[in-house]
């Protein structure tokens, strides 16, 4: 027998491998932070033997889900302005309320409450895009979760106070802190097209060819930013192009108002997309063409969006919400499967940031990112076997984040039967509440000088 760290048995293993392998019942062997062996439970028991050994009770086991667009810190302003059009919503309250409260403590605050809330959710790895870049990474890394973690650029000095060159310098000291960091990835952000000048996009663009790393971009999310675009520079991809943006590895939040011709060239040039449907929705931005994406070619991943605009890090209600809107859009029942969903919060999630030859799927070699989901519970069954792609359905259509019952990253503990291992909730929460009452008195100082000025 050989003997290894963890042994997972009695499993429906869903595997997310090029052939979309479900194997039940099944098992799977961990050695360090590694798949070292996975297949139908019979023979993997005949083989090896765990230094300790979890029984899945024939619930799901399958790869963590990649977040594939957050703003992490702002978990402590979920809520705090709601029903308002985005450029109100940004510049008369988020704005001036991160420059009052985003600061180093209050950051890791937010995104010690996000990952809480995105690991019950059954998310391993996210693509974080905020401030205070250092602040974010150690916290990530103190909790034990994935991330893809930004130096943002913006033309402005912004929430940080931190001139544009100086920007630049502390993006190279994050990139060199973290370039072979086991879970944290050092990329570049400039915040959006209407937030930089084309010399800091064109300036971040050579950062990210010189260091070979990913550069993440707010695109295209409402109707007056591609209207400028167009204005300027004919289409979408024109501004791609004349920024050389295409040269380098890229991943962009939302794009909502894409031509054709646009999602032509993001599957030319292997660009990667999170689709963030609850958020653009309750911002009333639109939903994203992403059915057509996919039929390009576009690796497309989902993503939550902040806390402060979705208001929840829930993967399984982006999930089931991705899949009913794009029905809707195409008026066809048969748009955007649950086999399909699975595979962008996974797979598809990992390559649309250039991390699928690590993580989003259970294959040997990769890294031990997996999630255990109850499937029999009350709203969950029955369960029908006729169909053998019918447990996504039912890991779309019915579960609910709440069956998440265990959460791995990198071979480590995150959550075991519901408790969370890395993080003490209850003092954390207290913590978070406090904060509130201070956001509280600024913002009715915000609305008392919005009604003077009326």
């Amino acid at each position: 027998m050989i003997k290894s760290d963890l042994l997972l048995k009695n499993a429906i293993l869903i595997t997310i491998n090029k052939d979309f392998e479900i194997i039940e019942p099944g098992a799977l062997v961990i050695d360090g932070n590694k798949i070292t062996a996975l297949g139908e439970e019979a023979k993997i028991l005949s083989e090896y033997e765990g230094r300790e050994t979890i029984d899945c009770k024939g619930n799901v086991l399958m790869p963590g889900l990649v977040d594939g667009h957050t703003h992490l810190p702002m978990a402590i302003y979920r809520g705090v302005m709601d029903d308002l059009r985005l450029d109100e919503w940004l510049n008369d309250y988020i704005f001036p309320i991160e420059g009052q409260f985003s600061k180093p403590d209050s950051v890791r605050l937010g995104t010690e409450l996000a990952c809480a809330e995105l690991i019950r959710s059954g998310v391993t790895c996210c693509n974080d895009m905020y401030y205070y870049e250092n602040e974010v990474s150690e916290t990530l890394v103190k909790v034990g979760m994935r991330g893809l973690v930004c130096r943002l650029i913006t033309s402005f000095p912004g929430v940080d106070n931190i001139p544009v060159e100086e920007k630049f310098k502390r993006a190279e000291l994050h990139v060199e802190k973290y370039k072979n960091h086991p879970l944290i990835t050092p990329i570049i952000a400039p915040h959006a097209p209407y937030t930089n000048s084309e010399e800091t996009i064109k300036r971040s663009v050579e950062f990210a060819k010189k260091h070979n790393i990913m550069l993440n971009m707010h695109l295209a999310e409402t109707k007056n930013e591609v209207s400028d675009l167009i204005s300027k520079y004919s289409s979408v991809s024109g501004y791609l192009k004349k920024m050389g943006l295409y040269d380098c590895k890229l991943n962009f939040a939302h794009c909502v108002h894409l031509t054709q011709e646009d999602i032509k060239d993001f599957a030319k040039y292997n660009v990667g997309v999170a689709h963030n449907p609850e958020s653009n929705m309750k911002l009333s931005s639109g939903a994203a063409p992403i059915a057509a994406m996919i039929e390009a070619g576009v690796n497309v991943g989902i993503g939550t969006d902040g806390n402060s605009s979705n208001n929840d890090l829930d993967m399984f209600g982006e999930m089931r919400t991705a899949s009913f809107l794009a029905k809707i859009q195409a008026d066809s029942p048969v748009a955007l499967t649950a086999k399909e969903i699975i595979y962008i919060v996974t797979l598809g999630g990992a390559k649309s940031v250039f991390l699928d030859d690590k993580i989003g799927s259970l294959e040997v070699g990769k890294c031990a990112d997996l999630i255990i989901v109850d499937i029999n519970t009350l709203h969950n069954l029955p369960r029908f076997r006729h169909n053998p792609d019918g447990i996504y359905g039912q890991l779309v259509y019915a579960a609910k984040s709440t069956d998440v019952t265990h959460v791995m990253c990198n071979g480590k503990w995150l959550m075991k039967d519901k408790k969370l291992q890395t993080i003490d909730e209850k003092p954390l929460l207290e913590k978070v509440q406090k904060n509130a009452r201070d956001i509280d008195d600024f913002v009715m100082s915000l609305k008392k000088n919005k009604d003077r000025n009326i």
